[in-house]
């Protein structure tokens, strides 16, 4: 089984949306984010860049925390 490269929960509110993302994504994958108008593919990708705070959740990289804002880190 290949290593996961990434492995997210992104947690982002704004106003009366909420995107909840469990995300894990494992070396040699593709990856599309597919929905609806509305549904949180540009802010998980914010999210993902640090260019929305994440509200709760984690961010790993090839085994390595980069934002998580329980323990006050962001990317």
């Amino acid at each position: 089984m290949a290593s996961t490269v990434l492995d997210a929960h992104l947690v982002v509110r704004r106003g009366g949306f909420r995107l909840d993302l469990p995300l894990a994504v494992h070396a040699g994958e593709v990856v599309a984010l597919l929905g609806p108008n509305g549904a949180g593919k540009t802010t998980a990708l914010r999210a993902l860049a640090g260019l929305e705070v994440l509200d709760s959740g984690h961010i790993d990289l090839a085994g390595r925390r980069v934002d998580d804002p329980a323990a006050g880190l962001f990317v």
